[in-house]
């Protein structure tokens, strides 16, 4: 388990689901483009991710920025991500659950501004709070139970050959 270094830069927690908790987010182009697009914001935009789990319905992280505004590069991966997401959904296999939300997207006008409900961003108090919330992201999937161990779980940054690898902050609390 990772141990977060306590500094003056503040830490987020950030659940973006997908409306109605639909289960869209799997099938390797609706994920590849989530972690490129996560990716991209790291590399351009300056977020760092701490801790991260992509489930079907949503996405859980632990992040701040090197520089700007959290809350605006968030705002904008989801703006980024919905109107790409959608299109791919849109040329995907059609099941029940992507017929309902097509449908959704359709009722609700402009596409670009559904995918995503609004984003719950959450700031951590320093300390011990932060590596509670980090356990809590890495075990979304064992609670879901889809796997026995946050490692089995290939989307989240417990597992050693995740898809963000390279790109995820590695902190040490010097005082431990």
């Amino acid at each position: 388990m990772r141990r977060f270094r306590r500094s003056e830069k503040e830490r987020y927690y950030t659940d973006l689901r997908v409306p109605g908790r639909m289960h869209l987010l799997f099938g390797p182009p609706i994920l590849r483009k989530v972690v490129n697009s996560l990716v991209w914001c790291c590399d351009k935009r300056g977020l760092r991710i701490f801790e991260y789990c992509i489930m079907p319905d949503r996405l859980v992280m632990i992040g701040d920025t090197a520089w700007g505004n959290y809350h605006d590069l968030i705002h904008s991966f989801v703006r980024f991500t919905s109107t790409d997401l959608i299109r791919l959904i849109g040329k995907g296999r059609h099941g029940m659950e992507t017929l309902r939300f097509l449908s959704i997207v359709s009722d609700h006008g402009k596409a670009g501004e559904i995918f995503w409900q609004e984003p719950v961003i959450e700031s951590i108090p320093r300390g011990e709070r932060i590596d509670q919330c980090a356990l809590e992201v890495r075990n979304i999937p064992v609670r879901a139970r889809y796997v026995n161990r946050p490692e089995h779980y290939l989307n989240c940054s417990a597992h050693p050959a995740h898809p963000l690898d390279g790109w995820i902050v590695e902190s040490v609390d010097r005082w431990v």
